[in-house]
């Protein structure tokens, strides 16, 4: 007999639901909210058919719920075929027209949510995306050729290769495959093994990505975060980017503050991917406008917020391996930051434009300023906008020559940062950032960051130098001339840690190859290292931080220590406002009220006490402008008290009553 015929097992149709929820109570609860039912217009608002797609839907199809142009948070079953004759829900913008209602059963949420940078950021998965999208059935896709969200498209058709690349995304990074898919839709990963072993586990990938960055409108302050080897992005107000955990929380941040009323997500991506997507060892070019590029650099650190610096607070150190101008024809992203790593295509020929020294390599020095081009820099232009007396200054410079080691030590909004930069400027008698070198310690800084450990490479691992040990170097060769080391929040780091055999090395009485050491990671007995004489290293510290570790007494001998105090009761401070363009009257505001706060600030002593006293630098505008009564009640409340919020934390009632006198 003939063998019976074995039915083939149906795979169904997949459909990619992409809808707003945020702010939507109709897809938040009731009949038609996420999971329940698929809704939509069946004209467009110039009449046009582009929700057909609602028409074509079958009981028994999925769907896969693409929320916010974020994550898909989840997947569905079709219950039964479009009702036709559904009208919108009231309160909506389709409100009593005529429109598609698909209900749904069996919603299975996903948990954690397939982020759309686990398959857009992923090398091999964007191929598959970017092929995908090529062929000519493929038009109707959720997402473009560039791997952008389409316009619209609020339900389209996933090929079954499609909805394999999205499970293989998720199964990378959970381990498991999206819970509801049918074993013929998941994907597989072979793993060759021996027989009788378990499966190995497959590690995650690990992308170097690439980014455009733009650092203020018209790359306003790209000499400032060159000189101090950082990037930074703005959104101040919202404090800690760490405390939001997904980007929907900062996107409802940032609409909350919006001032235009427009939804903030594409600002709010920018937030998110700055903080947990960015990783050190991504390549991060700097673009000035829509058509030049003025340069490239490499991510050294983690994400950092410090709520005293202005005008950014957002930050992350940088190596900057080139610096110029660079005419790119095409169009440049509008947005301060955007993620290039899945054009392949522009990354070639953006790296073409620099030397193939840089372009292969992410040791490259910056370029030294000639003698004939230095900017001479005194004592005189260093005191401008210190609000310090010249004599002081001239002190400092004087223990900070002789000692070697300065540690710059005050409050939040002192200006900590730009008296440091002044400083080693002063020191060097000339305005030289590729003779200044800053990094910032934070808790999982090391021995192989700072001096020297092995690296990760595409062969295994290499012995590389540390930041510090590369400076050392440099100010080795060029004996003539003052080389300034500063490191921010010193004392956040483990200090034996990072230091290990530098904490000898760099007492200002073994600055001598007669001092010379073979360091932990050495691979010759004969190698020695010792810190040049030319090296001076400026430390800085913040005095109200509670979670700082105490400052040991072997670094205490090392360091001379200077306070920086607020500067509200200097002599200069008025007139620095008032030339500002700072209103007579709010410039007298400041001044009395801000002392009156720092009074009460001092004069606690069982919570707090004079290194809790709040900066002038609150209060400093970057440019000239018009500061009025508005202005000055907005950095209050912002900044303000906020930082009393911290202070007081369990006396609500003062923070209020000096909010009040503060504003009144």
């Amino acid at each position: 007999m003939p063998s019976p015929l074995v039915s083939p097992v149906a795979i169904p149709t997949v459909w990619i639901e992409k809808t707003i929820v945020q702010d939507r109570p109709d897809r938040n609860e009731g009949p038609n909210r996420l999971g329940a039912a698929l809704w939509s217009p069946q004209r467009s608002a110039d009449g046009r058919d582009i929700y057909a797609n609602m028409r074509a839907v079958k009981s028994g199809d999925l769907v896969l719920h693409l929320i916010d142009n974020d994550a898909i948070t989840g997947l569905s079953t079709v219950e039964t075929a479009a009702d036709e004759s559904f009208t919108g829900v009231a309160g909506s913008a389709w409100a009593d027209r005529p429109c598609y209602r698909v209900p749904l059963r069996d919603f299975c949420q996903l948990d954690p949510p397939l982020r759309r940078e686990w398959f857009f950021s992923d090398s091999e998965i964007a191929e598959q995306l970017r092929s995908l999208s090529a062929q000519p059935r493929s038009r109707g896709l959720f997402y473009n050729s560039k791997l952008e969200l389409n316009q619209g498209a609020y339900l389209t058709e996933a090929p079954q290769s499609l909805i394999q690349a999205l499970d293989l995304a998720y199964l990378r990074h959970t381990s498991k495959h999206i819970e509801g898919l049918p074993p013929t839709l998941s994907a597989s990963e072979e793993v060759e093994e021996d027989e009788g072993q378990e499966p190995a586990e497959r590690p995650l990938a690990q992308v170097r990505r690439a980014w455009m960055y733009a650092p203020g409108e018209k790359a306003a302050y790209w000499d400032e975060f060159y000189e101090e080897g950082v990037m930074a992005l703005g959104w101040n107000n919202l404090g800690d980017f760490k405390d939001y955990q997904t980007i929907q929380d900062v996107r409802q941040a940032l609409n909350r503050i919006a001032v235009n009323g427009k939804d903030q997500a594409k600002n709010a991506r920018m937030c998110f991917d700055f903080t947990f997507t960015m990783q050190p060892g991504d390549i991060v070019y700097v673009k000035r406008g829509q058509h030049m590029i003025i340069g490239r650099g490499i991510v050294e650190g983690d994400y950092s917020y410090d709520a005293e610096r202005k005008p950014y607070t957002h930050l992350r150190s940088v190596r900057w391996t080139n610096r110029g101008e660079w005419r790119w024809l095409e169009q440049l992203p509008q947005k301060s930051l955007t993620e290039w790593t899945n054009y392949p295509d522009a990354l070639q020929k953006v790296e073409a434009l620099f030397s193939p020294q840089a372009a292969n390599s992410d040791q490259s020095p910056p370029p030294v300023i000639s003698v004939s081009r230095r900017e001479p820099f005194t004592i005189d232009n260093a005191c401008e906008g210190l609000f310090l007396e010249r004599e002081a200054v001239a002190r400092l410079l004087e223990t900070w020559r002789a000692k070697k080691n300065l540690i710059i030590q005050g409050a939040p909004g002192v200006g900590k940062s730009y008296v440091a930069r002044r400083l080693a400027y002063a020191l060097m008698g000339y305005k030289d950032p590729t003779r200044l070198r800053t990094v910032q310690f934070h808790q999982s800084y090391g021995y192989e960051d700072f001096v020297q450990g092995y690296r990760p490479t595409e062969k295994g691992f290499a012995l590389r130098d540390g930041v510090f040990m590369t400076f050392c170097k440099r100010a080795l060769n060029d004996p003539d001339e003052f080389y300034v080391f500063v490191i921010d929040e010193i004392n956040r780091g483990n200090l034996s840690k990072i230091l290990g055999e530098l904490m000898l090395l760099i007492e200002s009485d073994k600055r001598h190859s007669d001092w010379g050491v073979k360091l932990a990671y050495a691979e010759k007995a004969e190698e020695r290292f010792y810190v040049p004489e030319n090296v001076f290293i400026l430390g800085m510290m913040n005095t109200a931080d509670r979670s700082l570790a105490v400052v040991d007494y072997a670094l205490r001998r090392r360091f001379s220590f200077a306070t920086v105090t607020p500067a509200f009761g200097s002599a200069t401070f008025r007139s620095y406002l008032l030339a500002a363009g700072v209103e007579g009257a709010v410039a007298d505001k400041i001044i009395v009220r801000m002392s009156e706060l720092n009074q009460a600030i001092a004069t606690d002593t069982t919570n707090l006490g004079r290194g809790y006293c709040i900066g002038h630098s609150f209060f400093t505008p970057s440019a000239k402008g018009a500061y009025d009564e508005a202005w000055y009640n907005q950095v209050v409340n912002n900044d303000i008290v906020p930082l009393l919020e911290e202070y007081w934390f369990d006396q609500p009632e003062l923070v209020g009553q000096w909010q009040a006198k503060l504003t009144s």
